[in-house]
Parts: structure tokens; sequence; C-alpha cells
């Protein structure tokens, strides 16, 4: 279970492995008032069909600004379209961005891929992402990284950021705790 606080306190974004929250349907992400409780239009939908694999939304991450909603777990699809482990959304549409990092994680250290321990952060003006975790590539396979990436929001990759943290999971959750949100 994850949860973010937008900084002017009115909503409060959930993440887990949910189906739904009260009586109301919301799959593994929603919108909650702060004033009342009540939920928001917010609904992405992340549900791929597939029973296999548990959909299960880890982490979540606001832009300063409270325009964007980094979303980061264990899923293939949102909202019927493609987006393995890390999607955005605009917070006041609540529409998929286009960024899409195709970042794929390693089993290591026989941890199960439910347990990817990633962590999100971004600087304040919104331009640099940094993403931690047992992270083993990013494009389409062919950009070998270990655990800890550098991205632009609109998802380029920074190949000059080179961390080599090697297989230490837990040191590239760690060198980002005093950034995390």
């Amino acid at each position: 279970f994850t949860i973010a606080l937008t900084s002017d306190d009115a909503t409060l974004y959930v993440g887990g492995e949910f189906d739904q929250i009260g009586t109301q349907a919301r799959s593994k992400l929603a919108a909650i008032r702060t004033s009342d409780g009540t939920l928001t239009f917010f609904n992405p939908g992340f549900d791929d069909g597939d029973q296999t694999i548990e959909d299960d939304v880890l982490r979540l991450l606001l832009s300063p600004d409270n325009s964007i909603l980094y979303v980061g777990g264990v899923f293939e699809a949102v909202s019927g379209q493609d987006r393995a482990h890390l999607v955005s959304f605009e917070t006041a549409t609540g529409n998929l961005i286009s960024w899409n990092p195709k970042v794929s994680f390693d089993y290591i250290h026989g941890r199960e891929n439910v347990d990817l321990a990633f962590a999100l952060a971004l600087n304040q003006d919104n331009s640099v992402l940094y993403i931690g975790g047992a992270i083993s590539s990013v494009g389409e396979g062919v950009t070998r990284v270990h655990n800890l990436v550098k991205f632009t929001p609109d998802g380029i990759y920074d190949p000059g950021f080179v961390s080599n943290i090697g297989d230490n999971l837990d040191t590239a959750e760690c060198l980002l705790c005093p950034y995390v949100w």
C-alpha cells in the first residue's frame, strides 16, 4: 500500500492491490478528496486481463506542482495500453501521459518480481526523474543498467548517468531515501 498527498492537502492518491474502495470499483489506484473522504473521478484501470499477473501499485510520486502522478509497480498494462512497471498521469484529467520508459526488472538475490523495492525521486523543476530498484534494462531492453537510472519526465533516458550500484538493490533504494516523496 502506498499514498501520495497533494501539496494543497486536497487529494490523497492511494495505490496497492485492491479492486474497489467502499462500493466503487477502483483497480489498484484511486484519488480521495481529503475534505470528505469521497472518491474523485480518477480511475485509470490497472487490469491487464492477465489473471496470472498480480497487478500491484507499489510507489506513487507527485510532481512538485501536483500536475503529474508517477506510478510504479507490478503491472504490464494500464487503461488498455502497454506500460510495464512505470506510468504517469495528468492529475487534472486522469489521462495517461505518453511517458513510457520501458523499464525491465531482474530477479535479484532471490527476490520475487513483486518485491521490486524501487524508489522514485523528481527534482523541484520536474526536469529529472530518478528511478532506483532492481532495474536491469531500459528502452526496448537494449540498454543494460544497474538499479539506478535517470530520465527526463518525458521518458528520455540519460545514458551519461552511470550509478555503478551493481546488484545491491537495498543501496539503490536507500540512495534515494532523503529525496523520495
